[in-house]
């Protein structure tokens, strides 16, 4: 029973504030069209326009929007053909971007290149001081030449 109370009490509270936000609305929708009146009136009363200026205004307000949709499908037409640019300009800088890592790729291989002949080279010159080395020290310790250990 208490659920019910409080369920009539919570309705009658909806109830309520509808009420008063309908209430609120048609004063709302009342000082519109008195408002509107007004405008009315005042317009008519002073004659701002004529209808000669009505229909100029109304001739420059099309011109005006032909003017803008003209602009408008220029502008269309300019994006794209500027979004074919940015993709040609993106597909050059891509094949730029190849070219140059294949140029990185050569100088790394032309420097290994130059090491491993350093190394080579390195080798050489220590093999050949190791065996000028040896014989200068059997040269030393026997006494004997080159040629006498050819022989």
């Amino acid at each position: 029973m208490e659920n019910d109370i409080e369920g009539v009490g919570e309705f009658k509270a909806v109830l309520k504030a509808q009420s008063e936000a309908y209430l609120e609305f048609h004063v709302a929708l009342i000082n519109l069209l008195t408002n509107q009146k007004e405008i009315l009136t005042k317009f008519e009363k002073h004659n701002i326009f004529t209808e000669e200026e009505s229909k100029k205004i109304n001739k420059e307000i099309i011109a005006i929007e032909r003017n803008f949709k003209d602009f408008q499908i220029k502008q269309i037409d300019r994006d794209h053909s500027i979004e074919g640019s940015v993709d040609d300009f993106k597909a050059t800088i891509t094949d730029f971007q190849e070219v140059l890592v294949n140029i990185l790729d050569e100088l790394k291989s032309i420097k290994k290149m130059q090491w491993e002949f350093k190394n080579i080279f390195s080798k050489i010159a220590y093999s050949c001081g190791g065996v000028i080395l040896f014989l200068t020290l059997y040269q030393l310790i026997t006494g004997k030449g080159i040629i006498n250990i050819i022989q």
